[in-house]
């Protein structure tokens, strides 16, 4: 178990964004918090992160976890192999700092562009380096939220491509909030659907099936179809 939560509750003065929510994470597990906007799903992440703490209930957390935003967090004034080196930071030996630095470039599919700096690079490729700084950091745990949101639909669909590749070479446990229900399926080994504010578990959904899906599975597409019943935008 890398996270549990049990009848955790927070509030904002007097507003309550969440309410008793249990949860429990296994290692190596990828889950997908999708729901209504604003329900508090964002909220719930930063509980998880450490960055927020629960008014009331309990979180353990056996592992810290990395997160990444819609909007990459990449220092303007590093080139990409430098933000990546920041993942580096804490390995003492140059040489095995310098083999691991140019095996994540090479894993990503930016060999040859470490030199570049962010305003260089799409959107999809500054995805990838800030995927990457993640990866070769000792985080074992990933909190993404809405990492690919930014991105057009084209990119999205390489980008999750992409994502599944990596963790199959590095992997990881993943917590991932999204609004893109076809993406949570297509990606995650349960589908957390929350409800409106103040957001309660509603129901669950495990996909077991390998990865990288196809959008077009029938399992997949049956996914997409049972959150969105759940969350009442179909019959």
């Amino acid at each position: 178990m890398v996270l549990k939560l049990e009848n955790v509750c927070k509030s904002f003065g007097e507003t309550e964004a969440l309410r008793s929510i249990s949860l429990e994470v296994k290692r190596g597990e990828f889950i997908a918090l999708v729901g209504p906007s604003g329900c508090g799903k964002t909220t719930l992440l930063n509980i998880m992160s450490g960055f927020e703490s629960p008014t009331s209930g309990t979180l353990d957390r056996n592992e810290p976890g990395h997160m990444i935003y819609q909007s990459d967090g990449l220092f303007p004034w590093r080139t990409a192999a430098q933000n990546i080196e920041l993942g580096l930071q804490y390995t003492p030996d140059k040489l095995h700092r310098e083999k691991e630095l140019q095996n994540i470039l090479d894993l990503i599919g930016l060999d040859g562009f470490g030199d570049h700096y962010p305003h260089e690079l799409s959107g999809g490729m500054r995805q990838r380096v800030e995927l990457a700084r993640a990866l070769v950091g000792g985080n074992n745990v990933l909190l993404m939220d809405e990492p690919f949101s930014a991105l057009d639909y084209i990119t999205r669909l390489h980008m999750r491509r992409e994502f599944t590749r990596l963790l199959e070479k590095r992997p990881r446990t993943v917590i991932l909030v999204t609004h893109d229900i076809e993406e949570a399926a297509q990606l995650a080994d349960r589908v957390i659907v929350l409800s409106d504010r103040p957001a309660q578990v509603r129901s669950e959904r495990t996909i077991r099936l390998p990865r990288p899906r196809e959008l077009t599975h029938p399992e997949v597409v049956k996914a997409v179809h049972d959150v969105l019943r759940e969350m009442g935008l179909e019959k």
